[in-house]
């Protein structure tokens, strides 16, 4: 077993951990002290992929802003040979960009964000909103971090889901004017605080629409929670309330990101060929 000091400087000097162990968090104490630890257990393991997703990530870590994890433009992700793909799609895929271990883990960081910020806010209901059809592999995720957070502070928010379409992508293009459909009563909102569950900020147009679009409604508040978040010079400067990752200006495939419905059923973030 390694100390968790020789994790710390192997993670300081950028280079990636000893492949023959990982750090975890201890599971039967999840409930309990998962939220407000630190993580310092570790365990042997023989997936070299498996300690590169969990130990660290090449480039920056996070900003001061949103605490999103930053993928720097010269970072090139996984080799493909490394998981499991389905064979329809090999041809495809040039790199495993984010593993689905570090989309699990980010994603229960996030829930936990989500409900201290609403807790201090005195929110007592959360209405998801989630953005079609992207959205529905985190917003599922998503919930379940959220359901664990709240037993284990023990809060009383209550949550409810709706859900919202809009239409902004043909092939790999981001159109400018992005079209809205859904939300069967939308009246319901009116005096709610929302979380809007999207799958990636893009240029920020579309969420700019449909923001403005919720404000019409009157709802006591509204933030926005996006896995990821581009680069891109395309980009209208708008930054979302929580970041789940913060990825160079490539199109991505897999965990719900699709190229004309494709490649949502991979389970990892991926970096399409062009």
């Amino acid at each position: 077993m390694k100390s968790a000091e020789s994790y710390r400087a192997y993670a300081a000097s950028g280079r990636l951990s000893p492949p023959s162990t990982r750090c975890f968090k201890q599971r039967h104490k999840k409930q309990q002290e998962h939220f407000n630890c630190d993580c310092t257990d570790y365990q042997e393991t023989q997936s070299l992929s498996d300690v590169h997703i969990l130990i660290t990530v090449p480039g920056n870590m996070c900003t001061p802003a949103d605490n999103r994890i930053v993928l720097d433009d010269d970072y090139r992700g996984f080799d493909v040979r490394q998981f499991c793909l389905p064979p329809r799609y090999a041809n495809y895929v040039e790199s495993v960009l984010i593993p689905n271990g570090m989309l699990k883990d980010r994603i229960e960081k996030l829930a936990l964000d989500i409900v201290t910020s609403f807790e201090n806010d005195n929110a007592r209901s959360l209405t998801l909103l989630c953005v079609l059809k992207g959205g529905f592999k985190f917003l599922a995720d998503l919930v379940d971090g959220l359901e664990l957070t709240i037993r284990a502070r023990e809060t009383s928010i209550t949550m409810s889901m709706d859900f919202v379409r809009i239409k902004s992508y043909v092939n790999d293009k981001s159109h400018h004017e992005p079209v809205l459909t859904g939300l069967d009563d939308p009246k319901t909102l009116k005096g709610k605080d929302i979380l809007v569950v999207e799958d990636i900020i893009d240029t920020g147009n579309t969420m700019k629409v449909l923001l403005n679009y919720l404000e019409t409604l009157s709802p006591r508040s509204v933030r926005v929670a996006s896995l990821l978040v581009k680069r891109t010079p395309l980009s209208s400067g708008y930054t979302p309330d929580f970041a789940g990752f913060e990825i160079p200006d490539r199109f991505v495939v897999g965990y719900a990101f699709d190229y004309n419905d494709h490649f949502r059923d991979m389970h990892r973030s991926f970096d399409r060929k062009l």
